[in-house]
């Protein structure tokens, strides 16, 4: 164990060294800081970190509690986004932001950060720069609600009822005091997001599209930029 300890460390830090991180090189160290994470047992201390390496090295993801956290942010952002006085208590200026919170790259940022301090002793690894080659590993990968599983899918029907709660309050409430709102519209069923996937990477823009839980494919587009 140690032996495969010390060899994994000592390949991160040869890759992590270069100047140019490349998506090939990121790929792999996401796939040795997974496997030093799983060998230390320290996933918990490092849950974001580690789900964006599990989301790297499968084609999907349909079965992992942050997948249903990053979708419980979008579909509960997206229905309170025009309340001024939320139940999660955020202010979001756009729908891209409630994306962005929902992908959590700050935390991601800050599991790096933790990361390389606790094995391999930088002050400094300029944590911002890996993000895009990150998300390049995860281009295509979609993650979602399961399909047919009713163990599964019981934190879908729980985002379902929060997501009802909030719409009831919009369509009998929040319209008539909010001017952002129609008095006329009928805000009271709930649209929900059944899933992400980052399409592509220009420039350090990072595309991603939504899809809507519907018999029709409805598709939601968006990017990021990362500065």
């Amino acid at each position: 164990m140690t032996d495969t300890r010390t060899h994994l460390i000592n390949d991160i830090n040869q890759n992590i060294s270069k100047d140019d991180i490349s998506r090939n090189v990121m790929g792999i160290l996401l796939r040795d800081i997974r496997s030093l994470i799983e060998l230390d047992k320290s996933k918990d201390s490092f849950k974001t970190l580690d789900f964006y390496c599990n989301w790297a090295s499968h084609p999907n993801i349909d079965r992992n509690n942050m997948l249903y956290t990053i979708l419980e942010k979008i579909n509960i952002g997206f229905t309170e986004i025009v309340i001024e006085n939320s139940t999660s208590g955020k202010k979001y200026d756009d729908y891209v932001d409630v994306v962005i919170d929902a992908l959590d790259f700050r935390n991601l940022e800050e599991n790096i950060k933790r990361f390389f301090n606790d094995y391999l002793s930088f002050e400094k690894i300029g944590q911002k720069r890996m993000i895009i080659p990150i998300c390049e590993n995860i281009i295509q990968k979609k993650i979602h609600y399961p399909e047919n599983n009713i163990k599964e899918n019981k934190k879908k029907k729980d985002t379902i009822l929060r997501t009802n709660k909030i719409s009831e309050y919009l369509n009998k409430m929040e319209k008539h005091i909010n001017p952002k709102l129609d008095a006329n519209i009928d805000y009271s069923n709930s649209v929900i997001i059944k899933s992400l996937i980052i399409v592509a990477i220009e420039n350090n823009e990072i595309f991603f599209e939504l899809e809507i839980d519907s018999d029709k494919k409805i598709k939601i587009n968006g990017s990021i930029m990362i500065k």
